[in-house]
């Protein structure tokens, strides 16, 4: 239910921004990139069969996140949560309940820089992407 939660949550986003697409495969993406367009994941047809993926509440969007960037080889990863926390180490994330308990695996698996913004620096994403290419 959560995942599909997810999916409505992606899709009334694209239906607001044009220029946003909603994805659902590596092809999906790979090819939404390749046009000019910005990929909006709809996990559930990848995640629904994937055997490191937990079925219960240890896994939420911000291990989600890890485990496409996994997939993606991605350079790094950019969690946007309420506020910033005082510490972005995985494990003290997950222990003071910043991100779920299964993150730490994930993120460790993922092995690359993880960044924190908070939802005040939401307004600055442009700027602070820019910057980490």
């Amino acid at each position: 239910m959560a995942l599909l939660a997810m999916e409505q949550y992606g899709l009334m986003l694209c239906d607001l921004e044009p220029g946003l697409v909603p994805v659902n495969s590596m092809e999906n993406i790979a090819s939404t990139l390749a046009q000019g367009h910005t990929p909006v994941w709809l996990p559930a047809a990848m995640c629904l069969d994937a055997s490191d993926i937990h079925e219960n509440w240890t896994v939420t969007s911000d291990s989600l996140a890890a485990w496409l960037a996994i997939r993606l080889a991605a350079d790094s990863l950019t969690l946007i949560k309420y506020e910033r926390p005082s510490d972005a180490d995985p494990i003290a994330m997950a222990m003071t309940g910043w991100v779920d308990t299964a993150f730490p695996f994930f993120a460790n698996k993922f092995g690359g820089p993880i960044h924190v913004l908070g939802l005040q620096e939401a307004n600055k994403i442009g700027e602070w992407l820019s910057q980490q290419v």
